[in-house]
């Protein structure tokens, strides 16, 4: 009996000496992850201002540049070709254009006929423009913000999703910009209440908890707005919570683990990236290539290699559905790395035996992020025997997005001598101003503008203006996706030099381009 009492003594006291470091220090936890949260809200609020503030110094000089300019038509060619000008300069404005009676009747873009309707201004600004929060354009899918000068109808165009480059899928984070003096949201994520305005009162900045919520507001110097941010308290406790769950007792936090790290493992070997990595190992990838045509010879000059995955019981994997799955989860580099490897295998004897013929290659924005990447596609080449002018690099608009950084390997492909492409150009959030600081060869209109050609559809003019800027920046064009004759010849008349689509070839085997760039032209 002695014995099973001081046994219990000791469980007991082990147990105490366990649990309390454990509460002493979920109690500063909570102490010093308040005060975290303080310092998170009241930086996003600062990241918050600061873009809006760049946002509207861009809107006002834009517009002052364009009333300076003293156009009688504002629509002219050379108000237009200012408006381009303008646009190209900036990093923050998508559009800048002209705005008479509600419609946009010209732009950066070009002259809209009759117009496109924006709706009513939301507010005046104390400045003296006109403000419409959420526009959608019938030539994008994106929201507006739409700021227009009262005295010239001088307009320009904001993204919304750009009013912040903060992340704003965490859905416990909310941000917004308000005027101080209408008392309007500007943009809002996430939670706003008005009452949080007057915690601000005349100071430049403040941090407080209201109710449920850590809030942190700053306000613009220039401008007569404050950003806000506001994080909820309850996230603290919540983990907390979930911490205590998990540290008592020893038993059943042991158990907790072992519990998560099968459902874990289980998922992770029949989950789709747990596929993914086992069909990169037994070979299950593969390349097609769809021949890139000269629209003035009809001549194959090069052609896209395009990932394709096909399961032991042959069902097809959509890219679409695996290449934003690897990126996401960090698998972008070993999916690089195994179509370089494929490329290497197919391609060699193909390209050394037609050196004028380029093979385009699809990099992700992690590659271009990743020096290595440069790197091994620099030494497959020289282990192919072939010339880096044999290779084209392809990447999508969200380069734009960390331009700074995919600038850098840019330039590095390009002294090596390997051709850059921008893909599927003008579906993305990019502005002008990056495209102009990048060094690129090569722009490649996305097909869902190449299909809207001679339809009558509200995106049907995109086309041109596409090519008049890619024209301005002298890059050669590759137009994506064309099926009909007509669609060609508009191309080849409007002097894009390249293409690819059914109506030239679907996606083959290396095998079946080879035969094809083998036989006899008729």
């Amino acid at each position: 009996m002695r014995r099973m009492v001081v046994l219990t003594l000791a469980y007991g006291m082990g147990l105490l000496a366990f649990v309390t470091p454990i509460v002493v220090s979920l109690m500063l936890s909570d102490r010093q992850g308040r005060l975290a949260l303080e310092e998170r809200a009241f930086t996003i609020a600062t990241e918050v201002l600061r873009d809006n503030v760049t946002i509207s110094d861009q809107v006002i000089g834009t517009v002052q540049k364009l009333e300076a300019a003293g156009a009688t038509e504002p629509c002219s060619d050379a108000n237009l070709a200012l408006m381009q000008r303008l646009m190209l300069s900036s990093s923050r404005l998508h559009i800048v254009g002209y705005v008479a009676g509600n419609r946009l009747m010209c732009s950066s873009l070009g002259r809209h006929g009759a117009g496109l309707d924006l709706g009513s201004p939301d507010f005046l600004s104390i400045f003296g423009y006109h403000v419409r929060k959420d526009v959608r354009l019938p030539l994008s899918g994106s929201l507006f913000r739409v700021s227009t000068s009262a005295k010239s109808g001088y307009a320009a165009f904001a993204h919304v999703e750009l009013a912040s480059t903060m992340t704003l899928d965490d859905p416990d984070l909310s941000v917004g910009l308000v005027g101080i003096k209408s008392q309007r949201l500007l943009f809002q994520h996430g939670t706003w209440r008005p009452q949080w305005l007057s915690h601000l009162g005349q100071d430049v900045q403040a941090i407080w908890v209201d109710q449920d919520h850590v809030v942190a507001m700053k306000r613009s110097t220039a401008y007569n707005y404050a950003a806000y941010a506001a994080i909820p308290v309850g996230v603290i406790a919540q983990r907390s919570r979930q911490h205590l769950l998990w540290m008592l007792p020893v038993g059943t936090v042991a158990g907790l683990i072992l519990v998560f790290c099968i459902y874990f493992g289980t998922m992770q070997q029949i989950g789709l990236p747990a596929q993914l990595r086992h069909g990169l190992k037994k070979g299950e990838l593969f390349l097609v290539y769809q021949p890139i045509v000269d629209l003035a010879s009809g001549r194959w000059v090069g052609a896209e290699a395009l990932l394709r995955w096909q399961l032991r019981d042959g069902t097809m994997v959509s890219p679409e559905v695996f290449i934003p799955m690897a990126e996401q989860r960090g698998m972008a580099g070993a999916l690089t790395a195994y179509v370089l490897r494929t490329f290497a295998r197919d391609a060699s004897a193909v390209l050394r035996t037609h050196p004028d013929f380029f093979i385009s290659l699809n990099f992700a924005p992690a590659d271009l992020e990743d020096p290595g990447s440069v790197e091994r596609l620099g030494r497959t080449v020289r282990e192919m025997g072939i010339r880096p002018g044999n290779v084209h690099v392809e990447a999508t608009e969200r380069v734009f997005m960390n331009a700074e950084t995919a600038k850098h390997n840019l330039r590095d492909l390009r002294r090596m001598g390997f051709h850059v492409a921008i893909d599927d150009f003008g579906t993305g959030y990019s502005s002008l101003s990056y495209l102009t600081s990048l060094e690129v060869d090569y722009l490649k209109i996305d097909k869902a503008f190449v299909s809207s050609i001679g339809t009558g559809s509200a995106t049907s003019h995109v086309v041109f203006h596409i090519i008049d800027m890619a024209r301005s920046l002298h890059l050669s064009m590759i137009a994506e996706g064309v099926e009909t004759q007509a669609q060609a010849d508009y191309l080849r008349e409007h002097k894009v030099q390249y293409a690819q689509g059914w109506l030239y070839a679907r996606p083959m085997p290396m095998s079946a381009l080879s035969e094809q760039l083998a036989a006899p032209l008729v």
